[in-house]
């Protein structure tokens, strides 16, 4: 009976979360929100799988980092660290420990998110160049997460966001909470993730209002075969805005193209939400992983 009414109590504390002036007030609209390098993959099979994924059932600790629902026991005395270079010396880094505390239900786990955009030229409005700075964002995370029920799962992750923009810099304050079931037995898995609920804590500008986190809630499901060493999943992402297609119709007129005019379709909007991937494992060290980002 404890466990009932602690799994009740969860499921109103992540409906207040959701439902609250944090929960709503984060629900923005693509490029409206700071700290945009929080929704950015931070691991290599993270990003192999379409760059969202929340039941992907794996033994990588660095999923963790966008997903707490997919920490488990097994991951405990892991490490996991990840490196993109991208074009003008843009570099991303992720790293990730798992950990289980003695005396506790809990498994934790420790996360670095971090991009940095290379050297840039510091000038005035006239463009006389004053010197040269190293814009940068990073993210510092803890995540837990326990076994509620024998197929419930509750996980969350507490995240510390910071911008650095030359002498301009942001902070703030965020909560992914979410649920995850899983079935063993069939290999079915399904959760539900509110990601980056919180607040700013510092603007780049006094003078500036707070803005917004880039909040997003997600529903995946997963399938792993008995039959066969593959998995699927699909994962729905911006759930909370519907609306999410991006349509500049000026922009489609200057560049020819015909059906400029024509409003995007039902299915064309609802695939915006959608993120697939698969994953087939070739041998006990071999992995392949597969997926594929609509927006």
């Amino acid at each position: 009976m404890s466990r009932c009414h602690g799994l009740a109590r969860t499921l109103l504390i992540l409906g207040f979360f959701i439902g609250s002036p944090w929960g709503s007030k984060a629900q923005t609209l693509g490029g409206n929100a700071l700290f945009q390098f929080a929704q950015q993959s931070a691991s290599a099979q993270l990003s192999a799988l379409g760059g969202i994924n929340i039941t992907h059932r794996g033994n990588d600790v660095g999923m963790v980092v966008q997903s707490p629902l997919l920490l488990h026991e097994g991951m405990k005395g892991q490490s996991s660290a990840s490196f993109n270079a991208f074009l003008a010396g843009i570099q991303q880094l992720g790293f990730a420990t798992g950990f289980r505390p003695k005396n506790t239900v809990w498994d934790m786990a420790l996360g670095i998110h971090y991009l940095g955009y290379g050297q840039l030229n510091q000038t005035d409005p006239s463009g006389l160049v004053l010197g040269s700075f190293s814009p940068r964002d990073y993210a510092v995370q803890w995540s837990a997460a326990r076994s509620v029920r024998e197929k419930w799962k509750l996980g969350w992750s507490l995240k510390f966001l910071h911008s650095q923009y030359g002498p301009y810099a942001a902070s703030g304050l965020a909560v992914d909470l979410g649920w995850l079931y899983s079935d063993t037995t069939t290999g079915w898995q399904f959760g539900l993730l509110a990601k980056n609920m919180g607040a700013v804590l510092k603007t780049f500008a006094p003078s500036e209002n707070k803005g917004e986190l880039p909040f997003d809630l997600q529903f995946g499901w997963s399938k792993k075969l008995s039959s066969a060493p593959l998995q699927f999943s699909m994962t729905f992402h911006g759930l909370h805005r519907l609306g999410k297609y991006y349509n500049d119709s000026s922009f489609r007129f200057e560049t020819g193209d015909p059906n400029a005019a024509q409003p995007p379709s039902v299915v064309k909007k609802a695939l915006e939400h959608v993120v697939l991937g698969a994953q087939a494992q070739v041998g006990p060290w071999i992995e392949i992983s597969m997926g594929y980002h609509f927006g």
